[in-house]
């Protein structure tokens, strides 16, 4: 069986060459299909094995019996494998040629128009698209407009070099109340000022009453 396989490489691998070079792979694979089960049916057993048959007989009457069911390109093929003795080699040259078949439908070609170097640490990855779109909330949420006047603040606070601003922002989320809009963290400074090991993160709050105008003495007491 090895050898066999080994024997029919050469073969479907330029029957397949040719029939993508000539985009006409679906069309050889369907016609292979037909002398491949041609020939391995056993009523064809005394014209391949008959010695009293030139090649050119053995490819005619194969030939005839496949009829209009394969074109000049594949008939041509059979004449070449007959003239080498290689007919009963069809079906293992078409297992082979829907295998290169197979991997050129996996594989896109492209033209590059340009490079560029890629870091080492690139990393490659696939959205997904229908899924993310599944997993998607369409719901639509309306906020009011706010009524009243935001009053903004800024701090900067010293803390130490392992502090990050995120746990800093959690935790005046936790603690400045109710009026508390947003805080966004806008600023790092690290000098002589600071001291060593340590930094100063700056913020900004937004606190805005949906009852009233003014916020800033309810403000200046949460801070």
């Amino acid at each position: 069986m090895a050898e066999l396989s080994t024997i029919a490489r050469p073969y479907a691998k330029a029957a397949f060459e040719y029939a993508r070079e000539n985009s006409s792979l679906t069309e050889w694979s369907e016609q292979l299909a037909i002398v491949a089960a041609v020939v391995g049916n056993k009523s064809m057993e005394p014209v391949l094995g008959n010695p009293g048959l030139t090649a050119a007989q053995q490819a005619q009457t194969l030939n005839d019996v496949c009829g209009d069911a394969i074109g000049p390109q594949v008939r041509n093929f059979l004449v070449i494998l007959a003239s080498n003795k290689r007919l009963s080699l069809l079906p293992e040259i078409h297992t082979q040629f829907e295998q290169h078949k197979a991997n050129q439908e996996k594989s896109v070609d492209v033209e590059v128009i340009s490079a560029f170097e890629v870091p080492e640490e690139t990393v490659m990855g696939t959205i997904y698209v229908n899924r993310l779109y599944e997993m998607a909330d369409f719901e639509r949420k309306y906020t009011e407009l706010p009524k009243y006047p935001a009053v903004t603040r800024d701090i900067a606070i010293l803390v130490d070099d392992d502090v990050t601003s995120g746990s800093i922002i959690k935790l005046i989320n936790e603690s400045a109340g109710a009026y508390l809009e947003k805080v966004n963290f806008f600023d790092v400074y690290k000098g002589a000022q600071t001291g060593e090991g340590k930094k100063s993160l700056a913020f900004s709050m937004v606190y805005r009453s949906s009852e009233k105008t003014s916020v800033s003495t309810r403000k200046n007491s949460a801070n």
